[in-house]
């Protein structure tokens, strides 16, 4: 297989085929398929490569070998590919997933050395996902070593190894458009502000540049928790011409594990890439 523009002249001429979820892409050979769901709902690599083994009904031989992936959308993505069994037969399996949730995803199935991971990377790049460019997205950032992770409501909340025992949560929200509406200054206020019971003055805001070269400041809030304890409340927004990126930690006033974990968080953030120009290809009828 060539360059992934080569992948892409070769599976437009595919025959497709619609199924619930999305578009199925059928060589002429019938020895490859390549298939497209639009609006997946969110999970992690591991839980779809693992989904696409058991449709198929066959087993890996090899470990998954991943890698991250930028689309000329300016989607933050991942691909995966894993050699498998069959019965007598053996199969490559592929699969890219962008966005966040929901999910663009793009898997394949052919033959070892057949060149479907090029086709499958291709199309995760090339198609517009339909997502909507100005909309809130995951971004990079180093979490908290040792913290456990859930998802909410457009945010990663990241709780202390020794929650609840020690109460602290550090909340990464996704990025946001920089430009807002009322709908968009709403859920900031609901979900984005520092708790307001504040017991003393908030501390001066600090000036701080991320890894990645993020501009932002962090301000610090004392104020007394749900239990009447002392806490503290600190929270980073950082902006470029696109994107809001905010963090906060509520912590108690004497969690300073808490707090250095929060500074290394902020300080890790990455800018969301741009999308790339290009010409208008012949990909993006197939998810029309």
């Amino acid at each position: 297989m060539g360059d992934l523009s080569d992948a892409i002249d070769e599976v437009t001429a595919w025959r497709r085929l619609e199924v619930a979820d999305g578009v199925v892409l059928i060589a002429p050979d019938a020895g490859r398929r390549i298939r497209v769901r639009p609006r997946l709902p969110g999970r992690r690599l591991d839980a779809l490569i693992n989904a696409q083994l058991v449709e198929l009904g066959a087993r890996a031989t090899t470990s998954v070998a991943r890698r991250r992936v930028v689309t000329d959308h300016g989607e933050l993505g991942a691909v995966a590919s894993v050699t498998a069994r069959r019965g007598d037969a053996a199969l490559e399996l592929a699969l890219a997933a962008t966005g966040g949730d929901p999910l663009f995803v793009v898997d394949g199935v052919a033959a070892p050395g057949a060149g479907i991971a090029a086709m499958v990377e291709a199309l995760a790049i090339a198609c517009d996902p339909g997502l909507g460019a100005m909309r809130s997205r995951m971004f990079v950032y180093a979490a908290p070593a040792g913290w456990r992770g859930l998802r909410r409501d457009a945010a990663s909340l990241w709780l202390h190894p020794a929650y609840p025992r020690v109460p602290s949560i550090i909340t990464v929200h996704d990025a946001r458009p920089f430009t807002t509406g009322a709908a968009e200054q709403l859920h900031r206020r609901l979900h984005l502000r520092v708790d307001d019971r504040s017991t003393e003055a908030p501390d001066a805001p600090v000036t701080v540049v991320s890894d990645g070269g993020l501009e932002g400041r962090l301000r610090t809030v004392r104020a007394a928790g749900g239990d009447g304890r002392p806490t503290i409340a600190r929270a980073a927004a950082f902006g470029d011409d696109h994107f809001v990126y905010q963090a906060t930690l509520t912590a108690p006033v004497d969690d300073a594990v808490g707090e250095a974990a929060f500074e290394r968080v902020v300080r890790s953030f990455h800018p969301l890439p741009v999308a790339v120009e290009r010409a208008p290809g012949g990909l993006d009828h197939w998810v029309d």
